[in-house]
């Protein structure tokens, strides 16, 4: 068993240029932002903004360390996400 950690992976600027991503895993092999099937990936978040949108693609958010996230739906509402939350679904 090998233990890989999160600077094992390269840094990637989001699209909206409000963090970073580090991509874990894509599948299928070799595939894009663009097309991929699923996706798991570590992110540091730099900055407020929106989401980059990813259409057709459910995802997940889990916060693995730090004070904690607010955030804010298109509607107005807020959920709060800390390192204990369940993961937030969203599209």
């Amino acid at each position: 068993m090998q233990l890989l950690h999160a600077t094992d992976y390269p840094a990637t600027p989001w699209k909206n240029g409000g963090g970073i991503t580090r991509q874990v895993l894509i599948a299928p092999t070799g595939a894009t932002l663009d097309n991929f099937d699923y996706r798991i990936s570590i992110a540091s978040v730099a900055s407020d903004g929106p989401f980059s949108h990813f259409a057709g693609i459910d995802r997940q958010l889990l916060l693995l360390e730090g004070a904690g996230l607010l955030l804010q739906r298109q509607d107005g509402s807020c959920s709060r996400l800390e390192c204990d939350s369940a993961a937030l679904a969203f599209a």
